[in-house]
């Protein structure tokens, strides 16, 4: 299958990105044959804004103003310049060769830097070029964070305070009368204060003080200060509070609480208007400077007046998501804030928290499943809207990426017992709608259905009326040693499957539930839904009770392979399955009966790339080429003007024109059934491609997205 024709053959260049600044584009330099023509650019890849921050654990600020990150995608220090332009590579914590427990202190004093991986402290006096051991303690402790009163060193483990007057060279524990594990520690007037999961505690000597409160707490969940206040977020109790009274919504299980006398008395200050009371308590996290108090989660609530009055809430579209258990925060001055976050990245606010913008000190997000919706112009223009996954959330772009929003499910901030957003593992376009699979996080609960609102364009909304899959019981059963014949009679799945289950080793049992538990293909068709569990095709429609086994499965499924993807493409009532023992086969009735293809393709496949159809025509992607087909009959190769069998990493369509990329060299668009490039330099590591006339996408493992401007 291929026609003569001319190649249009762009030569295009890209620059080295390192992801300093998130308004960067790659840009390929002019090439001039003499100096004295006038240069013409050539055309560029154009770098998307970061879908999120940086990943960031733990947050430094030094009397001298400069800000320490430990984050990245190899774990490492970072640091902001005093007037916050540029970030700084400080060192990557891996060349320490010591155990690292992820939310890491780090903190500057007397101009030595010291950092505590776990339990072993190590300090530098040239910024973190080099390091020498200081102090180490058991392994058992985690480190949390650094404290320094005058002369006086802190530092708070999980499970205990130690105190040091000589630098760090010698210790000793202060732990009488604390009581449950520590979660955080704050100093007000050179008074120190420690969080835990069992109450409150102020330090009086050499002896922890438990403080009252108007109520009995217990899990300090976050505390706060400024030069005069103190701010706890505490819930009630263990052994007042009933889970199910919480769970209805009937009965008070959390407050915040506001200290002037260090301790001495406590204000409710709580903003009863933000989450429920009476329900779970939320994971706030609150940050304080001057008179302004935050308390933030899943959506945000602010305070001008120390928490006298608050403002009406903040949707978690427009703030980061906090986690009070793993997140951190850091005021630089009194409109300046950080915080980290587990979902969202590094964030940052220049008005108290008002407002919210992405913090990159490297680029590191993956982008995969491009979706296009092409704008209209028929009476009014709108934009093309571009849908993708980014880790396992979905997110829209309306601006080719200078901005991003993240579909949620809309749930009040004051419900009891909010549902959490599911972790998304496929999106897809069917009949002008967005659906996606997924649901808890994989191996550990169910995978279902959802679609994206048409109203707002955002919202995930579950598909009711679809059978949900529940891995819940075979994970229990794994754990507990069950035959393969028992594991295949409580869930669904291919018998290869369960085979494989039952000889896995228990001591790789994380290995093989990240391996057994895939979500596999997803697609749909007319009224009928298809989706791959545990290695075997299934099908459903809305109102079934169960899904319906089509008799499609893995039957060798070797470390290796199993790790490859199903490809899956449905059209009206024909399927077709590229599976991952190199076989192609396509069923014409949804399902009920297989044809094996693989005898009559163009050559020997090991691996599928990608399958579309187009019209009556399928084109299906493998590490040996591109094969075409009129409805499986007729075979053919699809190769350049140079009959040059190309290998095809991705395939997308606009309108029913076909686009391809390669590893190698280029995109390429099929004209009269042969490839022609348009563009011959592309970033690395593409996960997808989408095309919008004459601009096209590509998604990629580590720098987010890009878009390219044909010519016209």
């Amino acid at each position: 299958m291929r026609l003569s024709c001319i190649i249009i053959k762009l030569t295009l260049g890209i620059s080295e990105n390192e992801g300093q600044k998130p308004d960067e584009v790659l840009l390929a330099a002019a090439e001039t044959e003499d100096e004295d023509k006038v240069s013409t650019p050539k055309q560029q890849w154009i770098q998307a804004e970061p879908v999120k921050g940086s990943r960031s654990y733990t947050l430094h600020l030094t009397s001298q103003g400069e800000l320490y990150v430990l984050g990245g995608k190899n774990p490492s220090i970072f640091k902001l310049s005093n007037d916050e332009t540029d970030w700084k590579h400080v060192f990557d914590i891996i060349l320490l060769k010591s155990a690292w427990s992820g939310d890491s202190p780090i903190t500057k004093w007397n101009d030595t830097l010291y950092f505590i991986p776990s339990h072993e402290l190590f300090a530098s006096k040239d910024d973190g070029k080099t390091w020498a051991l200081v102090y180490s303690w058991e392994r058992e402790y985690d480190a949390i964070q650094f404290i320094f009163t005058d002369k006086v060193f802190y530092l708070a483990f999980d499970k205990g305070i130690f105190r040091s007057y000589d630098l760090g060279t010698t210790w000793e524990q202060i732990n009488e009368g604390l009581m449950g594990d520590i979660r955080s520690v704050v100093k007000v007037q050179n008074t120190l204060f420690a969080g835990t999961d069992n109450g409150f505690y102020r330090l009086e000597g050499d002896t922890w003080k438990r403080l009252k409160f108007p109520v009995e707490v217990g899990m300090i969940r976050s505390l706060t200060s400024t030069e005069e206040k103190l701010y706890v977020a505490a819930g009630l109790r263990d052994g007042l509070l009933d889970p199910r009274k919480v769970s209805r919504g009937l009965q008070r299980s959390w407050w915040i609480f506001r200290s002037t006398d260090l301790g001495n008395s406590w204000d409710d200050i709580t903003p009863t208007h933000a989450w429920n009371t009476k329900g779970w308590p939320p994971f706030v996290k609150l940050i304080a400077s001057g008179n302004t108090l935050l308390a933030m989660e899943k959506g945000m609530v602010r305070s001008n007046d120390s928490g006298d009055t608050w403002q009406p809430t903040q949707l978690s579209e427009s703030t980061p998501t906090i986690n009070a258990d793993i997140d951190r925060s850091v005021v630089v001055n009194g409109n300046v804030f950080y915080v980290t976050s587990a979902e969202d990245g590094l964030h940052r606010s220049l008005d108290k928290g008002k407002s919210w913008d992405k913090v990159n000190f490297e680029r590191e997000s993956r982008v995969d499943d491009l979706v296009l919706f092409k704008g209209k112009t028929n009476g009014q223009i709108t934009p093309s809207v571009l849908y993708a996954k980014s880790g396992d959330r979905i997110i829209n772009t309306i601006d080719q990426g200078e901005s991003w929003n993240v579909a949620q499910l809309k749930i009040p901030m004051a419900v009891p017992d909010k549902e959490e957003t599911p972790s998304i593992t496929h999106i897809l376009k069917y009949g002008g709608v967005i659906y996606a699979k997924g649901g808890n996080l994989l191996g550990r609960g169910k995978t279902c259905v959802y679609r994206i609102s048409t109203v707002d364009g955002i919202s995930i909304i579950p598909i009711q009326g679809l059978p949900i899959f529940d891995s819940m019981e075979l994970r229990n059963m794994l754990a507990q040693g069950f035959s393969a014949k028992q594991l295949q009679e409580s869930a669904s799945g291919a018998t290869e499957f369960f085979e494989q289950l039952a000889k896995w080793d228990p001591q790789q049992l994380n290995i093989y539930m990240q391996l057994g538990f895939r979500t596999g293909a997803f697609a749909i068709s007319a009224d009928t839904f298809y989706m791959e569990y545990n290695y075997k095709l299934f099908r459903s429609k809305m109102g079934d009770i169960e899904w319906h086994d089509t008799g499609l499965e893995e039957y060798e499924l070797p470390l290796k392979r199993a790790m490859r993807d199903l490809k899956l493409a449905v059209s009206d009532d024909t399927v077709y399955v590229g599976k991952r023992d190199g076989h192609l086969v396509v069923s014409l009735d949804r399902g009920n009966n297989w044809v094996d293809l693989t005898p009559t393709l163009p050559f020997t496949v090991r691996a599928f790339n990608d399958i579309v159809i187009v019209g009556n025509t399928v084109y299906v992607a493998t590490d040996a080429g591109v094969a075409a087909s009129d409805q499986g009959n007729n075979w053919g190769v699809v190769t350049d003007l140079e009959t040059t069998n190309l290998v095809m990493e991705h395939l997308t369509v606009d309108g029913t024109i076909l686009y391809g990329v390669t590893k190698g060299t280029g995109i390429y668009r099929l004209e009269n059934d042969t490839w022609s490039q348009i563009v011959s330099e592309i970033p690395d590591r593409i996960t997808s491609l989408a095309v919008d006339g004459n601009t096209i996408y590509v998604g990629t493992q580590d720098n987010g997205m890009l878009h390219f401007n044909l010519s016209k």
